[in-house]
């Protein structure tokens, strides 16, 4: 892109302010902010289509790293503002939603190979999902990408502990980002043996008992998704086995669960999720399995 000689510092902050001024009005928190994000890509590149002179490239690159920015942000704030508003399905829905880097290149007609050039335009949005957003790996961005970037520090963590030794032992921990499937070995499956996390699409895998432990856990036992690094979905989706959810006491627990009255004086809040049920949970908090105990923290 040739950039016109009348471009300079001060039309570049001029600029660069309309494009943050445009995002953070698109981006007002509110129940349609879902239907009004879709369109964000394309809007971004019609205000920058629409500038005299032609910005630089750099320009257009942190145009749309910091809009990125403020859409994961404002994903971490609708959230927060609407965990007991909407159902659990609804709000993974809307993640699913989001704009991801691809609809930015492919509104401002980028090839992905951009990106070997501006690595930080990468970083940017694997740092921002880290963050405030559900978590990523570098290794995806390789992945879908083919750039090699640095991998900044997970936020959450799951630990998988014996439910008899959870005193005691510490446990095996895995980061949790993205959607991740808990259950037992696979029949015929090459899985490895518990307690194991195995990278898979369209979901990991935390394989936590064997194939012939049916009372530890299903096959299939728990679907996990981060929504931000604070609230995790969580459902059942085992056909046979209940699973209880415990919270300290104070930190809300929302949607699809029942308190376990006996348990009342327990310092943590207990509740069933039984099977098919959905959740969300705030962190930290424990699922517990007939032997197995999950703990997750950030």
């Amino acid at each position: 892109m040739i950039m016109a000689s009348s471009w300079n510092s001060r039309t570049e902050d001029y600029w660069f302010d309309k494009v943050e001024e445009f995002a953070r009005n698109q981006l007002v928190v509110g129940p349609d902010l879902p239907d009004r994000w879709r369109s964000l890509p394309k809007q971004l590149c019609s205000l920058i289509a629409s500038i005299e002179p032609p910005p630089p490239e750099s320009f257009i690159v942190d145009a749309i790293a910091t809009t990125i920015g403020l859409l994961i942000g404002t994903w971490e704030d609708y959230v927060r503002s609407y965990i007991r508003k909407l159902p659990p399905d609804i709000l993974l829905s809307h993640l699913h939603s989001r704009p991801s880097l691809e609809n930015f290149l492919t509104a401002f007609q980028w090839p992905t190979s951009i990106l070997r050039t501006h690595h930080s335009l990468a970083l940017s949005e694997l740092e921002e999902r880290l963050g405030r957003g559900e978590g990523a790996t570098a290794e995806e961005y390789e992945q879908r990408f083919g750039i090699a970037i640095r991998q900044p520090a997970y936020r959450v963590q799951v630990t998988v502990q014996d439910v008899e030794n959870s005193s005691f032992s510490p446990g095996n921990t895995f980061p949790l980002y993205g959607s991740l499937i808990v259950g037992r070995q696979r029949q015929h499956s090459r899985e490895p043996e518990p307690v194991c996390f195995v990278k898979a699409e369209p979901h990991n895998r935390l394989v936590i008992a064997g194939k012939q432990q049916p009372d530890h856990c299903s096959r299939e036992q728990l679907l996990i998704c981060a929504l931000t690094p604070q609230y995790i979905y969580v459902k059942n989706i085992s056909s046979v086995l209940p699973a209880k959810v415990m919270q300290p006491r104070g930190i809300e627990a929302t949607h699809d669960s029942e308190p376990i009255s006996e348990l009342s004086l327990n310092p943590n809040q207990v509740d069933l999720l039984d099977c098919g049920q959905t959740a969300i949970r705030k962190v930290p908090f424990s699922i517990v399995l007939p032997r197995k105990l999950l703990r997750f923290s950030g």
